[in-house]
């Protein structure tokens, strides 16, 4: 139950970070920054509560929080972005599915 939520968080921190992202680089500021640092702290919080144990892919959920806290005050490149996004949307539905 506990990682269908996590997975469904995931999804939604990838889709929301994605179109913010594509969003701001043309200039629309719809979805307000506060709202991605609250979803860049609950993925470094939900990173570090299992990293704890050496999980690789709670790490690169660490390192996924930490870039999109970086978001709202850099621009990084678009596959960056991409990249990230992809992640997070794959890892969740892994999530839901398993």
């Amino acid at each position: 139950m506990i990682v269908r939520l996590f997975g469904a968080i995931d999804i939604f921190v990838g889709l929301v970070f994605w179109i913010y992202s594509m969003l701001n680089s043309i200039g629309w500021e719809i979805i307000p920054s506060g709202l991605i640092l609250l979803l860049g702290i609950i993925l470094l919080i939900k990173g570090l509560i299992f990293a704890v144990g050496l999980d690789f892919l709670s790490i690169l959920d660490v390192v996924a929080g930490i870039i999109i806290l970086g978001a709202v005050s850099f621009t990084f490149p678009i596959i960056i972005i991409h990249v990230i996004a992809l992640f997070l949307v794959a890892k969740g539905i892994i999530s839901l599915a398993g």
